[in-house]
């Protein structure tokens, strides 16, 4: 028989063996066999499939969190990480992959994950085994630092070129369009169903004040697109793929109505000129910003709000009355008393913090009040102050915020040095690294409003850096020519009579 057909039918085979396993559990309601079978099959055809650099993408900007059973919010990022070890492990078991880039890692960096190790040894606590109980241990933020400093060791592992970071690249913008346009429909659905059942994915959805659906997360995927827009040598798009990344991005930015994200968008345009030493477009553009806020403003001031505001909240970055309407003051409120609370507790232990956790009963209360004072002391202790410099300072203490400031200056003031002194060497670095430093700056304004230190897209652009300045490294020595070893012997002068 033909090889082709046998393979066929055992392909045939199993797939029906499959769809009468899941039928038989879909029956009989066992929700959680089917949820690990349905993972397992996953990560089977993910081991399978080549390449890392989709999955890379995929961990670092996925919004979801896969509901595995008996696990409460377990980081996509980290099992993103460990089928791609596996894959390193089954595909290069038997010979020794070449790394251009032994390690990402710097003094300064190595200082910092080593201070949080000697603050966790201070105090170590353990996963909540209990799942959802009543109790904050702080573990998942500590776990979240390590998914980080593991980030960074294996990144020269699974990109191992200039080539494989441009296409790393590419599959970032392929994964913030497939999340943009999976969500936009949901935007204008206005169904509490849809956004009950992707909350259960930890998704944050919320309403606009006129029914919408609002996703936190939208936003960041536009400003991956907008990011990638600016550096177009690099990405190797067509005008009319730019201009369609462009309208993505600036959709979801709108469709967000995060003030911030909108705030991080702008800081890069400005960055990118910057970088590049544009000064006039660089003060032509700031210009051309400072109108557009004007018009926010006086649209803001103007706009029949009866109706509701909708996505046009983002107007409530220069619009008192928007902000007053669409309930972003009351936002600024809630992030002021974490950030007074925060600082008063900083004062009282600058050197090493309070660390994560350490909350008992947490969620028993007796009305909503009480329920209040419980959320305060929940963010508190596991980061969640929106503000990433108060929190550092608040869980680790001063010396680990000043280590931090110094590693991410010091990467952005590398990105601004090496942007110029490769502008007519090798333009395509260049941008590279006008692309990571203009991220880096934008990142500024994301973490003063935004979660903690242990985001892993803030230190994958710091690893990118340093990824980078070791890569122009690697690259100028292998093109260096060796010096030519003569077989001729030396002539030896005349001798004078």
């Amino acid at each position: 028989m033909n090889p082709s057909i046998i393979k066929n039918l055992l392909i045939l085979a199993v797939v029906l063996v499959i769809a009468v396993v899941f039928g038989f559990l879909l029956a009989s309601g066992d929700l959680t066999l089917l949820f690990l079978l349905a993972y397992a099959a996953i990560t089977l055809y993910v081991l399978i499939f080549p390449g890392y650099l989709p999955l890379i993408a995929l961990g670092l900007l996925c919004p979801f969190v896969l509901p595995i059973p008996y696990i409460s919010n377990f980081p996509f990022l980290l099992l993103i990480l460990g089928i791609c070890c596996v894959k390193y492990f089954f595909e290069h078991a038997l010979s020794e992959r070449q790394r251009a880039v032994k390690h990402c890692f710097t003094i300064g960096i190595v200082l910092f994950f080593g201070w949080i190790f000697i603050r966790y040894c201070m105090n170590p606590v353990k996963p909540n085994v209990h799942g959802f109980g009543a109790n904050v241990t702080g573990f998942r933020s500590y776990l979240n630092y390590g998914m980080c400093l593991i980030l960074i060791l294996l990144l020269p592992y699974f990109v191992t070129s200039r080539k494989d970071v441009k296409e790393l690249l590419n599959w970032m913008a392929r994964v913030s369009v497939f999340f943009i346009l999976l969500m936009t429909p949901f935007v204008f659905s206005k169904s509490a169903t849809a956004a009950y059942w992707l909350s259960l994915f930890s998704l944050n959805v919320s309403f606009f004040d006129n029914g919408w659906l609002r996703f936190v997360a939208l936003p960041s995927f536009g400003v991956v697109l907008i990011s990638l827009f600016l550096v177009p040598k690099i990405v190797d798009w067509s005008f009319e793929k730019r201009a369609v990344m462009l309208g993505l991005g600036i959709i979801a930015i709108f469709l967000g109505g995060n003030r911030g994200t909108f705030a991080q968008m702008l800081a890069i345009i400005l960055a990118v000129e910057l970088l590049r030493r544009r000064y006039f477009r660089l003060t032509a553009i700031g210009i051309g910003i400072g109108i557009v806020l004007l018009s926010f403003y006086i649209i803001g001031e103007r706009i029949d709000l009866s109706r509701g505001i909708g996505s046009l909240r983002i107007l409530s970055i220069v619009s008192k009355r928007v902000a007053e309407v669409s309930g972003a003051v009351d936002t600024s409120n809630w992030r002021m008393m974490r950030w007074q609370r925060a600082i008063n507790e900083i004062v009282a232990n600058p050197l090493f913090g309070k660390g994560y956790g350490g909350v008992e009963n947490a969620w028993v209360f007796a009305d909503i009040s009480q329920f209040e004072d419980a959320r305060l002391e929940v963010d508190l202790a596991t980061g969640g102050i929106h503000n990433g410099y108060i929190s550092c300072a608040y869980s680790l203490g001063l010396p680990a915020l000043v280590i931090f400031l110094f590693v991410f200056f010091n990467k952005i003031w590398v990105c601004f040095k090496f942007s110029e002194k490769l502008k007519y060497v090798d333009e395509e670095l260049s941008e590279l690294y006008v692309w990571a430093g203009s991220n880096l700056i934008g990142l500024i304004l994301a973490i003063y409003v935004g979660a903690d230190l242990n985001a892993p897209i803030i230190w994958f652009y710091i690893a990118m850096t340093v990824y980078l300045k070791r890569l122009a490294e690697v690259e100028s020595t292998a093109v260096m020519p060796e010096p030519i070893m003569s077989t001729q012997p030396i002539p030896q002068p005349a001798e004078q009579s």
